[in-house]
């Protein structure tokens, strides 16, 4: 009786074994499909973003090819305006497309591929990069209007800041403190802001630019005169729920 006892018991631990056997494979299963539905769904993340990228420069290409049939300073100008916005959102469709980071971007290598970009457009030789970022990741939401700012108040500062081929220096300044938030500030050694400079009621379509990006930042600027002209802004990071 105990020997035909044990012969059962083994039997039914045997069919528990098998049972559980059969879900571990069903789970690997399962598990298995979902990888590949995530590796699926990253790639074509990535190659929307190299599509994109890919189309922004094409429309960078189109107006450098009108800029050439054009002699009028004012509309060579704003093509030229335009090309840098387009470039500074191409740039980060690139970052996007390269790293493994999901919808992050790192902050510190596109500010510094921004400057040698709108570097190429101006004499710079007299003007003066000052850096100093932090390893800041930024999700896409935020970092295209943030780059958008940064490309509105670099270009303004380049063109504007120093007038009569004079010499200066522009800084640039982003930290992300134990809280999340996240403080940005560009500032140049300059002639300034005009006297009785007004942020809310100027009608210059770069200061328009940086108060529209700052809104999708759900935040304000701080616009002042400091040796120079100086933009300040402070948001709360947000990152991806994945991230």
């Amino acid at each position: 009786t105990g020997y035909r006892f044990k012969q059962k018991h083994n039997v039914q631990l045997q069919l528990q074994q098998d049972e559980i056997n059969k879900q571990n494979r069903q789970l690997q299963t399962v598990l298995a499909k979902q990888q590949k539905l995530i590796a699926e769904k990253e790639w074509l993340v990535k190659e929307i973003h190299h599509r994109v990228k890919n189309n922004l420069q094409i429309v960078i290409s189109l107006l450098n090819v009108q800029s050439d049939y054009l002699d009028n300073p004012s509309a060579i100008h704003a093509i030229q305006e335009s090309r840098e916005r387009m470039q500074a959102i191409a740039l980060i469709h690139q970052k996007l497309y390269q790293p493994d980071y999901g919808t992050l971007i790192k902050m510190k290598s596109y500010i510094e591929e921004m400057i040698v970009y709108l570097q190429s457009f101006a004499d710079a030789g007299r003007i003066h990069f000052l850096l100093n970022i932090d390893e800041v990741m930024m999700d896409v939401s935020q970092a295209v209007p943030l780059g958008l700012i940064l490309n509105e108040a670099i270009t303004n500062a380049l063109k504007y800041a120093f007038p009569d081929n004079g010499q200066g220096n522009i800084s640039i300044g982003l930290h992300q403190t134990d809280d999340q938030d996240i403080f940005l500030k560009i500032a140049d050694s300059g002639t300034g802001f005009p006297e009785n400079f007004n942020a809310p009621g100027h009608k210059s379509l770069g200061i328009q630019l940086i108060k529209l990006f700052a809104e999708q930042l759900e935040v304000r600027v701080r616009f002042e005169n400091k040796n120079g002209a100086q933009i300040e802004l402070v948001f709360t990071s947000q990152l991806p729920v994945d991230a």
